[in-house]
């Protein structure tokens, strides 16, 4: 879920069962950036980076499934963004139709 600064929320996207969230986070040692809550009873757990990067030691058969998510993440993140773009030109345009209203009813040059 996105946030503005105010706490409203921008975006949001439903994360269903097994869903890991933070992997770019954990993979880059970035703190993650967006906010996640449940609607719902749930089972969350948390990984830490140094159990995560064990894991992937021992078990590198992963790698393929942490690609999956990361592909996942990456097309989540390109769609809020193209979202957000459609809604701020959606918001660019009502606050210009006024302007464009008025120099519509003027007619062609004589």
């Amino acid at each position: 879920m996105m946030q503005s600064p105010s706490g409203e929320i921008i975006f949001s996207l439903p994360a269903p069962a097994g869903s890991l969230l933070g992997l770019p986070a954990v993979i880059g040692n970035e703190p993650y950036s967006l906010s996640a809550m449940v609607r719902k009873d749930s089972d969350v757990r948390f990984v830490s980076r140094n159990d995560y990067l064990e894991l992937i030691k021992t078990e590198p058969s992963l790698y393929p499934s942490v690609l999956k998510v990361l592909a996942a993440e990456l097309r989540a993140a390109r769609l809020a963004f193209s979202e957000i773009q459609s809604q701020v030109g959606r918001k660019t345009a009502e606050s210009h139709s006024p302007a464009t209203e008025k120099y519509s009813k003027i007619g062609p040059a004589a």
